[in-house]
């Protein structure tokens, strides 16, 4: 139990990680649709941001938070969410609500790195459910090393979310 989810009991689910398990159970169609509305701006850089066991629990701990702010503080949780079509700009911005960026820092992220990683895990999940469905190959759009990393550490992902009470419907 973290700081911020006293009203929570560590009910309830990240934004981040229902974005992330819609993913999951995303149509082939849908999946080009979305890689290429991130790839429109600077996002796709992030995109293609390492993902490394550090960094996943600083977003897991980071959407935790969220959601204890948002649950706190409901008029803020559309600052939390956002739409596939939202640049990545607008992304950071989203996250400059004092409330917001506090409890990103509380868990060592800015929220250009939290934007960052954002991208990188549903570039990585989209490109999970792409190789899937294309019997094992990899478009050039999803990042190898990330999806792999998804692949590899899907248990250690699961028991993050399971400690921080996150939840996917």
């Amino acid at each position: 139990m973290n700081m911020y989810d006293a009203d929570t009991n560590g009910a309830g689910t990240a934004p981040a990680f229902i974005r992330l398990a819609a993913a999951f159970f995303a149509l082939f169609a849908g999946v080009a649709a979305m890689s290429s509305a991130f790839a429109a701006d600077q996002g796709e850089a992030a995109m293609h941001t390492p993902l490394t066991m550090e960094n996943l629990r600083a977003f897991v701990a980071a959407s935790a938070n969220l959601q204890a702010v948002a649950a706190k503080h409901p008029e803020l949780e559309d600052r939390i969410s956002a739409g596939v079509d939202e640049s990545f700009q607008q992304s950071v911005e989203r996250f400059q609500e004092p409330h917001l960026k506090k409890a990103l820092a509380d868990a060592g992220l800015t929220p250009v790195e939290y934007a960052t990683l954002d991208y990188a895990l549903i570039n990585a999940a989209l490109g999970m459910i792409y190789k899937k469905s294309s019997g094992g190959e990899l478009d050039k759009v999803y990042d190898r090393h990330n999806v792999e990393f998804l692949e590899t550490h899907k248990k250690e992902l699961e028991q993050l979310k399971k400690e921080y009470g996150l939840q996917d419907d």
